[in-house]
């Protein structure tokens, strides 16, 4: 139906038009706007003085869902991603989430489909790389070390002629802090190098990139707004990239078509972080959730747990500094097939009502859903559900006795479609997106709260989350758009992330599949051009079927994980 709809459509592809998206993973306009008015980022700028902007709401400021719900315009719900990890039906373990889990057509996918050709290069949740009208690099959910991330698959080695190794994200950790940021450095240049080259040889009439040195840095580096004290040099970190950036979108202005629209966009904005909440342990200061170690029936299972995590430590005791960053990968890969194997043994199932595996849900120990659920479906899930929330709402700063919790979500009142079942069943939302959920078995269970640590630029970034992550996601990210199409000097209230996906559609004069559940943003475009191409719905477009049961290898997991641990992220 949908194809037979778009092929009488007699509209001619100049007509329609071209779309160029920036992606600044993490950016926001807390540390935009401020540079602008010093004059610092002129192009930033000249984009909100001659284009249309405003702040783009990610509900989940994850980068997973986020980008998924850019990609494909719908809710996690519908295209089923919701974090970092994903819970394994029927049991209590998790698989790492990657672009094939996405159930909901890509805009790639169905631009494709429809002729159009298209450009993606290192938008998060694109492992493996689907089949495009043109070309596709993969994101960061690729395994390091991989060489089966670009579509087609000689651009690989088209890639490596000209710009030998190709960096998805540079070392990170196990070097000074000032060595990671100039390892970002030299990665934005590659890949700004690759972005003008793509551009030149395929020309195609969709092209998209992401830069991600905005997010990783501005999590070791955002302590604070303000650059007086102890953090100014971290803040001129962040100041001096966004100028980079700048400076990269100026050379994109200059070679952009006439009838082409660029747009620049964040996935979620970043904030200082307030502290680390240990949910696993206040659940089980409140009787949700209880430790194998606290049951003495349960004493082998507790010994193989000490003795799973006795050998972790040893092993990673036995690497000399001088080789780690060497042997790292395969360190990484023993460490995590023993972590996982002690995690379920941690717990004492039996006597668990309530248990964290994300970031920011809780998941209910539920009969009939998991392997050895307690809580009855029906009256006592909603009352355990409500007793939950309740309590989560009454959690304090102990600092500043401020409630952390802004709002706890059930999980039907924020995501709707056929993967509800394996969304989180409450959804913690946190004051000002300021804390940030924290399961770290290094901690005594009597630890709630932990202030994060910032890092001097001398400092050695530690090799995981030892609460060195001093910025945290916010919600707010940040939409630009340019071009002739736009209505110069607009503000743009109220977008979606999900938006982004049918408005892109609507600005290359193609019709938005009806289980979209975004909007196109007309309040930005210019009248003329809607009223010749009027925004319009057509049926079909919505699962996309391949890859639906992919999951990463026992080796690539491995690998993604150490990414993460990297990251912050676990």
């Amino acid at each position: 139906m949908r194809d037979q709809e778009v092929k009488r459509d007699s509209t001619s592809r100049e007509e329609k038009g071209k779309v160029w998206v920036i992606g600044l993973d993490g950016a926001s306009f807390e540390l935009i706007k401020p540079w602008t008015q010093d004059g610092e980022l002129p192009t930033f700028a000249r984009l909100m003085r001659e284009g249309a902007h405003g702040v783009l709401r990610s509900p989940v400021p994850q980068s997973p869902p986020a980008w998924a719900s850019f990609m494909t315009g719908c809710n996690p719900g519908k295209h089923g991603i919701y974090d970092w990890v994903q819970p394994r039906r029927g049991s209590y373990e998790v698989d790492l989430t990657c672009g094939a889990m996405c159930r909901s057509q890509t805009l790639w996918r169905i631009l494709s489909e429809r002729g159009r050709t298209v450009g993606v290069v290192n938008v998060p949740m694109t492992y493996p790389p689907e089949e495009v009208n043109g070309f596709l690099i993969s994101g960061f959910d690729t395994p390091y070390g991989s060489t089966e991330f670009t579509y087609p698959r000689d651009l690989y080695e088209e890639l490596k002629r000209h710009f030998g190794h190709y960096i998805i994200l540079p070392i990170i950790v196990d070097v000074p802090l000032r060595q990671t940021v100039q390892n970002f450095y030299e990665t934005i240049e590659q890949r700004e190098q690759v972005m003008h080259f793509l551009l030149e040889r395929y020309h195609p009439e969709f092209f998209m990139l992401v830069f991600n040195a905005t997010d990783s840095l501005q999590h070791l580096c955002l302590q604070s707004y303000s650059d007086n004290g102890r953090n100014a040099a971290q803040l001129e970190v962040l100041r001096s990239i966004y100028k980079r950036l700048d400076i990269i979108l100026a050379s994109l202005l200059e070679r952009l078509p006439g009838d082409a629209i660029m747009l620049v966009v964040s996935d979620h904005g970043t904030g200082p972080l307030r502290g680390y909440v240990h949910l696993d342990h206040w659940l089980a200061q409140q009787g949700w959730l209880r430790y194998a170690s606290d049951n003495p029936a349960l004493t082998v299972q507790r010994w193989q747990a000490r003795l799973i995590q006795g050998a972790v430590t040893a092993l990673k005791a036995a690497v000399p500094e001088i080789v780690k960053a060497g042997l790292r990968t395969r360190m990484g890969n023993l460490r995590t097939r023993l972590e996982e194997a002690a995690t379920p043994l941690l717990l004492d199932w039996a006597h668990t009502q309530a248990y964290t595996c994300s970031s920011q849900g809780i998941y209910i120990n539920l009969k009939g859903r998991q392997p050895q659920g307690t809580v009855e479906p029906g009256e006592e899930y909603e009352a355990l559900r409500e007793r939950i929330a309740q309590a989560l709402l009454a959690l304090l700063d102990p600092d500043d006795g401020r409630p952390i919790v802004a709002r706890v979500y059930k999980k039907e009142e924020m995501f709707i479609g056929p993967y509800l079942d394996v969304a989180p069943d409450l959804y913690v939302h946190w004051q000002e997106d300021a804390y940030l959920a924290w399961n770290n078995s290094k901690q005594p269970r009597s630890v709630l709260f932990v202030r994060p640590r910032a890092l001097e630029m001398d400092d050695i970034v530690p090799d995981e989350n030892s609460g060195t992550r001093v910025g945290c996601h916010r919600q707010e990210g940040i939409l630009l758009m340019y071009g002739d199409k736009v209505r110069p000097g607009s503000r743009i209230e109220g977008a979606q992330i999900v938006d982004l996906a049918p408005t892109i559609l609507a600005l290359m004069g193609e019709p938005v599949p009806a289980e979209v559940d975004g909007r196109v943003l007309t309040e930005a475009l210019e009248e003329t051009y809607l009223r010749a191409f009027p925004a319009r719905r057509v049926a079909g477009g919505g699962g996309r079927g391949q890859g639906e049961e992919f999951i990463y290898s026992d080796e690539e997991s491995e690998l993604i994980k150490e990414r993460l641990r990297e990251l912050g992220y676990l």
